[in-house]
């Protein structure tokens, strides 16, 4: 594809979307931005809104009524899991959850919003 080899081959992952460069660039760039990680900031692309620690915690303690936020883990689960998605509605990230609540970042990316 007469790129320059350096530190990370991208021929060969260009080539699994198109033999043209510019294709397989378009068509790799589309298929990141629909990952959901929290990773919109790669390519350039930082659409989410930052949510302090600070309110995030307010947010969490609010929504269930919770003295500390690791009084999440200790609910029945699809309650939980309805507190996690509308918390990810708000713009809380799947890491800052589970950093902030102890809760596994599986699970909290388990609980779609």
């Amino acid at each position: 594809m007469g790129m320059k080899p350096g530190i990370t081959e991208t021929e060969m992952v260009l080539g699994m979307f198109s033999s043209d460069v510019e294709k397989a660039r378009t068509a790799f760039r589309e298929f990141i931005e629909t990952f959901d990680d929290d990773s919109s900031s790669f390519l350039g692309q930082n659409n989410k809104t930052h949510i302090s620690d600070k309110d995030a915690i307010e947010a969490i303690l609010s929504m269930g009524g919770f003295s500390v936020c690791s009084d999440l883990c200790l609910m029945e689960k699809a309650s939980r899991n309805e507190i996690i998605a509308t918390l990810r509605r708000q713009g809380l990230s799947i890491r800052q959850i589970s950093r902030l609540t102890g809760i596994g970042r599986n699970i909290v990316q388990a609980a779609k919003p």
